[in-house]
């Protein structure tokens, strides 16, 4: 029986599980019920919508029970790793330690899926620029699409990390017919760059809510401007040297008068996106959203530079689909890194943290392919950090205290 592991309104632990001051719970736990730990177990969130009756489910849940020992002795190997967990391909997610769960307003578990996260999306995608495209024609102001698009936009700059640069770039047919954020082409995902208050002019979240629909469509000053953008970022070294991707967002359709815009489309990024031309290399991820939107070239731009081009109805789930470019670099993706995120605050102990995550492959000796897992992560306590005296102080500590390999905190830092 696996239910016990999963997400439940767990009133019986939450009256005897142990207290633990360590995790910022005050003495006798007089204030922090919802504080308590437990050291010896760790529980499990199923992924919103996932059918507890299908039988990926049971095998991940019951698999990675064995976790639990590792949990328990990596806590009393190196005592400054603060939380562990592991979150599967098939969005299953094991943390460490056990606490009761975090019940929203309806008396339910609260929605979790580890493969949407900063440290999953990093650990398993790794560095990249993500350069966003989305339609503001006129016809965006219809059945909602503009909102749909800028909540989709913002859902992928959710999953960026310190090791990442994004660009998000608006396009139309009007007198001004791309707005591009930020000026410089490419930005960091940092805390300090993502801060959702920083001020209007440096605050990316601010520039994409205030996008809104105006004019026709025209698809090549669109690719030209993320072009634009990355040889921007290149000349000015705000990038990173691995992959990048474009995901282009549209709702239009060219009509046969413009036909030319097509042929000027598909010029520009045989030109301009190969790298032995000076260009990106990007994979390109095309979305055609609503009935009326262009799916014929969509897919052929998809197709012709290794991207994914996906179909989505008004009033679809266009946020799911465009998180998901990065499962495609993961595939191709052999990493054997961990990689650290920004500081942050710890949600149960208030505490200032990173996290270190390192995917995990399955090897197919058959076939000579691999194939991704899931993905290991810890916290370790920033102060921890600057006891040690430096980063790479702290990771020779964690290699040598875990035994040169058993945490899973062991690697260099990329």
């Amino acid at each position: 029986d696996w239910s016990s592991d999963v997400c439940t309104v767990d009133e019986d632990f939450e009256n005897t599980g142990s207290c633990t001051a360590e995790y910022g719970t005050p003495s006798g736990c007089d204030e922090g019920a919802d504080r308590r730990m437990s050291f010896t177990r760790s529980g499990v969130h199923l992924p919103p919508g996932a059918d507890a009756s299908e039988s990926y489910v049971a095998e991940d849940v019951c698999s990675l029970r064995r976790l639990d020992e590792i949990f328990v002795e990596n806590r009393a190997a190196v005592p400054n790793v603060f939380g562990q967990y592991y979150g599967t391909a098939n969005g299953v997610h094991r943390t460490f330690p056990y606490k009761p769960w975090t019940i929203d307003s309806e008396g339910q578990c609260k929605d979790y899926d580890p493969r949407f996260r900063p440290w999953y999306v990093g650990a398993s995608s790794g560095p990249k620029n993500v350069i966003l495209v989305l339609d503001m024609s006129g016809s965006m102001a219809l059945k909602n699409r503009a909102k749909i698009a800028r909540d989709a936009a913002k859902s992928v700059l959710e999953t960026l990390t310190v090791n990442d640069f994004v660009s998000v770039i608006a396009f139309s047919g009007t007198d001004n017919p791309v707005q591009r954020f930020p000026d410089a082409g490419f930005m960091q995902g940092s805390a300090e760059n993502m801060d959702r208050d920083a001020p209007r002019g440096s605050n990316i979240w601010q520039f994409v809510d205030d996008l809104s629909p105006l004019g026709g469509t025209d698809f090549d000053v669109a690719f030209n401007a993320a072009f634009d953008a990355y040889d921007q970022a290149k000349a000015n070294e705000v990038l990173t040297n691995c992959v990048t991707t474009i995901l282009f967002m549209t709702d239009g359709e060219i009509a046969p008068e413009a036909s030319h815009i097509l042929t000027d489309t598909a010029e520009t990024i045989a030109t301009r996106n190969p790298p032995d031309n000076g260009g990106p290399g990007a994979f390109i991820f095309t979305y055609s959203l609503g009935e009326e939107a262009d799916h014929e070239n969509m897919k052929a731009i998809a197709c012709a530079n290794r991207g994914i081009w996906s179909a989505v109805q008004d009033n679809g789930d266009l946020r799911t689909k465009m998180i998901q470019y990065y499962q495609l670099l993961a595939q191709g993706m052999d990493r054997d890194a961990v990689v650290w995120s920004d500081v942050f605050t710890d949600s149960t102990s208030g505490e200032e943290v990173i996290s270190g995550a390192k995917p995990v492959y399955f090897t197919d000796t058959t076939t000579d392919t691999k194939r991704l897992l899931g993905v290991a992560g810890a916290e370790v306590l920033v102060s921890d950090i600057e006891a040690a005296g430096s980063l790479s102080a702290t990771l020779r500590y964690l290699r040598q205290e875990s035994g040169g390999g058993r945490g899973f905190l062991v690697g260099e830092s990329p």
